[in-house]
Order: C-alpha cells, then structure tokens, then sequence
C-alpha cells in the first residue's frame, strides 16, 4: 500500500487548505446551525446564513472542488477518486455541510450519458449543486433506494432525510427498479421541510407534485453497486476527516483542562488514549486512501469501500466518545464544538450503510475472492 501522496493529491490538499483553516473552519463548523436559504425565521438571519452557506460554496467552486471528479473532456481536472477523498478529509475535519458530496454522486450518473448531458455536466462543474434524493423511509439508503415516484415526465411522492435542499439547483431523485436503479433530475415542482433532529443536519422531507423530470437516467444494478462503492470511499474520508477534527479538539482540551494542578492531557490514561487514536485515526485515513487508489484502477472497489467505510465509522465513534469524556461536563454545552461532532456522528456513521449492515456485505465479496 502507497503510503506517499500524489502530486495531485498534494495540490488538493495545499489548494482547499487555506479555506478549512483554524481561522475559517470554526465558522463552516456552525454553518448547519444557521437556517438555510428559502426557510422561515423570524429573527430575520436569513440573508445572513444564506449569505455565508453561498460564500463558502462559491469559494470551493473557484478553487475546482465541482471540478476534481469530472474528465478533462468535461471541463474537469480528472483528479479521479485518489484527489476527491483529500479534499473529503478537509470537509469532514470542519464539519461541512452542504451539496457537494451529493454533487460528486450526481456527477458519475451523468458521467454514464455525457454525450447527451454534456450541458448539465458543464453546469455543475461551474457551480449548480444537486442534491441526492434516495429515501422514502429510514431503512432506504443509496444501496438500497426507495421505490419508483413516476416512470413519466412527472414525478409525485416523497423523498425524506435529503440534504441541502434549499441550496440546490436540481435533485436527483434515486429509485429501485426492476431493471437496475432509475435515477430523475428534477428542477422545481416540489417542497421541502426540514427536520429538527438531534445532529442538527441539513436534512429535509420533499414532496414531489407533478414534478417534472429533466432527464432520466438507468443504471445496471452491478454498476450502480460500483458507483455506491466510491461514494462510500469519498464519504470514509469525510468521517475519518471528522473523527481527526474531533480529536484535535480532544487534544485542545486536554491541555486546557486541569486537574491536581496540572493538565489532564499530562496523566498517561488519557495521554495514552489520545495517543492510541491517533494512530487509528491515520491508519484508517491510509486505509481509505489506498480504496481510492484501486478505485482509480476500474477494479472492483465494493470490498475495500466496505472495510473502508466500516473502519471509519468505527474509529469515528470510539473518538467522538472519548473526546467527550476529555472535555468533560463542558463538552456538553452549546459553546463547546466537540457536541457538533458528537450529534454529528450519530448519523454520519451511518449514512452510507451502519458498521454491522457493511460488514453483513463484506462477507459474501470475501467469499467470493
């Protein structure tokens, strides 16, 4: 396993670095807890929220983000999956929320149809976000897509738990299909509510009324099987991303909090125990790399994004916790960022496929090596 960064690697990492620094990234860490574009708020912030949720969008348009994952021949920098999960790693260490991750899904579906849908991908290179739309109930997830809203030119039914709704330009809206997944782009024709849950997310309900579909696009059940395998990756990095900024936190904490006069951080128990995840923490972000890499290849990546995955989410939590308990009674406070994480985390590791349910899938494709 290569253990050293590309030069495209390096120049992702130096190019977004700046934007997710210790200055900036406190600020897109309370991003999700400003209201979005298009909601009601009485107190009246939001041309404010929509202002700074549009700022940081458009700053990582500029600097290539919607560019990384698209081929030269589709205005693209063809940093393939090795270059994206950088830049993921960034994300999740500030908490990011927002189309993008949902916007590089979107991209490989249009990708399949670039001949026809070169428009659409030139705009979202330049900038249109688009959220991904595959739940109808909980148990739905991106490998395994709610049903059908509409075979037609409209579509009409609900999608819930669907991030950054009001901030994107088109939804593709996801759904099983006798013959594969069958993906719509839809415009408008629908409204959205957004939840008040405990990760504090940006995640609504959308009900679809006549809405109408853009394009419409069907996925063979194995490729859309490999194109949930790189999503997982890109979404490994963030969490691992996330689990190194919630230990940073930890360790923050651990020189600032006393105890018999000295700092916490100075006691081997937890000295030892920050040490031990950090040392987690960069294997697995190693781990994860190396996914991305035989992604790269064309090679079959279900195996490696599920151990991949499975690993982050796992570390993600051991972290989470332990930064808590090193925070203490304060990290329970709204002041406290560590408790951004912490809510965080209970949906993130989970998003893309729960530990147990990835390694449930881990054993046939171990089976069958």
């Amino acid at each position: 396993m290569r253990v050293t960064l590309s030069e495209v690697q390096r120049d992702v990492r130096d190019r977004f670095a700046d934007l997710f620094d210790d200055d900036l990234g406190p600020c897109i860490r309370r991003m999700a807890e400003l209201p979005a574009r298009g909601s009601t708020d009485p107190g009246g912030t939001d041309a404010e929220s929509a202002a700074v949720r549009d700022a940081v969008w458009r700053a990582m348009v500029d600097l290539g983000a919607t560019r990384l994952l698209l081929p030269e021949k589709a205005g693209g920098e063809d940093a393939r999956q090795a270059g994206a999960v950088m830049l993921c790693e960034l994300l999740g260490a500030a908490l990011y929320q927002g189309p993008l991750l949902d916007t590089y899904i979107a991209q490989e579906v249009l990708l399949r149809t670039l001949d026809t849908d070169a428009d659409r991908i030139a705009e979202t290179a330049t900038g249109a976000p688009i959220a991904v739309a595959v739940r109808e109930t909980a148990t739905d997830a991106l490998h395994r897509p709610g049903p059908a809203l509409g075979t037609g030119d409209t579509l009409d039914g609900v999608r819930r738990f669907v991030g950054s709704v009001p901030e994107s330009q088109y939804l593709l809206v996801v759904a099983d299909d006798p013959a594969g997944v069958r993906c719509a782009l839809v415009a408008d024709g629908y409204q959205a509510r957004r939840y008040d849950e405990v990760g504090r997310s940006q995640l609504f309900e959308v009900r679809f009324t006549g809405a109408p579909v853009v394009s419409w696009h069907l996925e063979d059940r194995d490729g859309w099987m490999q194109l949930v395998a790189r999503a997982r990756i890109r979404y490994a990095a963030y969490i691992i991303g996330s689990a190194q900024g919630a230990l940073d936190l930890a360790v923050a904490r651990s020189q600032e909090r006393h105890q018999f006069g000295r700092p916490i951080g100075t006691f081997q128990a937890p000295a030892f125990r920050l040490a031990e995840l950090a040392a987690r923490i960069e294997a697995t972000r190693w781990f994860v790399r190396a996914a991305a890499a035989e992604a790269d290849t064309g090679s079959d990546s279900r195996l490696r994004a599920a151990q991949a995955l499975s690993m982050a989410a796992d570390v993600y939590g051991t972290t989470v916790l332990v930064a808590m308990q090193v925070h203490g009674a304060y990290g329970l406070t709204e002041d406290a960022d560590i408790q951004l994480y912490y809510r965080r985390a209970l949906i993130d590791r989970v998003w893309l496929g729960s530990p147990v349910e990835v390694r449930r899938e881990v054993f046939p494709l171990l089976r069958d090596r």
